[in-house]
């Protein structure tokens, strides 16, 4: 490694000792070699911290930073890792993914060949053997290698994601830049709300074929049951904000986050019911009042042409009727959103 590598790649971790190895190999196994990656630990309580040392031990290019608190998410140790970096350009890997060994110099060459500020890579769907994984996104019909306006790609990450704004290569000031526009990003989903904030402000995006293996980790929050799994409701409202902040009255992006909101509302109302038992008095309190807060700030007459009706139908009688419902038969209960 130079003294000053071309590109960072950061890493957050946290319990991540059964796949980090895995997403560190991937790294050292780069046709591009000029890179450093810098680890911060978010306060694991498995063997994460004992694996990237002997990482370190073994190549002078990896760097591990130790929080002394646990952020509550990935964006904290992200911005550590930022703040920390010797290079101008960034490059996100989470620990539980991989990429491919043509990864960085594909990204690299067409970053440099476009003047991109954020060049973003195709992501798969973690199949191991190679000739048989499917790319999850980009989505059909959306163009590579042809640089886009940041703020016209937003429209893409709501509702359902149709590019991928996970990885790649960003500036290392642009990234920064938006992550101090957060006065407090403790909370889960942080890095939902920032993936609008980046894409909005960089002038210059391409996506590119480059190979990111995307890990569906059943032990992330996502499925494990805790306070957390809800915090996409939160997140959700913030994106809301910044939306409405940056796009006129009548804009698609508008109708886009009430539908995302709406589905999100049935996700963990979905999830609550089915787990409302794991839950002590003070949880099921916190709970409902998060998703009153998010049934009360549903756009009925903008989701209602734009949805599954079944569902639809059974929120629209009532958020405690539907929970009642779901609870009873959710899951025998299609989803159709």
């Amino acid at each position: 490694m130079t003294s000053t590598p071309v590109i960072t790649c950061i890493m957050p971790a946290y319990n991540v000792g059964a796949y980090i190895g895995r997403a560190i190999d991937s790294l050292l196994n780069q046709d591009f070699k000029d890179w450093e990656l810098v680890v911060v630990d978010d306060c694991s309580t498995d063997n994460t911290v004992k694996i990237v040392e002997r990482y370190v031990e073994k190549d002078d290019r990896i760097r591990l930073i130790r929080r002394t608190d646990n952020s509550g998410g990935p964006f904290l140790p992200r911005k550590d890792a930022i703040e920390a970096a010797k290079a101008e350009i960034i490059a996100p890997l989470d620990a539980d993914d991989w990429i491919d060994p043509d990864y960085l110099g594909i990204l690299l060459g067409l970053k440099e060949s476009s003047g991109a500020n954020i060049v973003y890579p195709s992501m798969f769907d973690g199949n191991p053997d190679i000739s048989r994984r499917k790319r999850i996104v980009p989505v059909d019909g959306i163009e590579f290698d042809r640089v886009f306006k940041g703020a016209d790609l937003v429209k893409l990450t709501l509702d359902t994601w149709k590019i991928g704004a996970g990885g790649g290569l960003l500036d290392r000031d642009l990234y920064l830049n938006c992550m101090n526009l957060f006065e407090n990003p403790r909370y889960m989903f942080a890095d939902e709300v920032l993936t609008r904030v980046l894409l909005h402000a960089a002038e210059r995006v391409v996506l590119s074929t480059a190979g990111y293996n995307y890990f569906p980790n059943t032990e992330s929050i996502t499925h494990v049951v805790n306070l957390n799994r809800f915090g996409g409701l939160y997140a959700n409202r913030k994106i809301k904000d910044f939306i409405y902040e940056n796009y006129p009255i009548g804009a698609e992006e508008r109708d886009l986050i009430e539908i995302q909101i709406y589905k999100e509302l049935i996700g963990c109302v979905h999830f609550f019911a089915l787990n409302s038992s794991a839950y002590d008095a003070e949880q099921k309190r916190i709970i409902w009042e998060m998703l009153r807060e998010s049934y009360a700030d549903v756009k009925w007459d903008v989701v209602k042409p734009r949805v599954g009706q079944k569902y639809y139908k059974l929120m629209r009688s009532g958020l405690k009727p539907a929970y009642l419902f779901l609870k009873t038969y959710g899951r025998l209960f299609k989803k159709q959103l």
